[in-house]
């Protein structure tokens, strides 16, 4: 798991977790200050970065539903 500041859409520490299942991996980003948890899949060739990357979209996608 790796905490990670993102700019311009600063949300705060962000945590991540990422399971390979086969040819498939399974991340999970949850943020730190709500609890917010949210999953991806993508395929397990995939640079961590860009996994990290559509999970953060996904998490901040959810956030500003629920911020209305």
């Amino acid at each position: 798991m790796t905490g990670l500041p993102t700019k311009p859409d600063d949300i705060g520490p962000v945590y991540f977790e990422i399971r390979v299942l086969g040819n498939a991996a399974q991340v999970t980003a949850i943020h730190a200050a709500t609890g917010t948890e949210v999953k991806v899949t993508c395929p397990a060739t995939l640079a961590r970065s860009s996994m990290q990357l559509a999970a953060l979209r996904r998490l901040q996608s959810v956030l500003a539903k629920r911020a209305g």
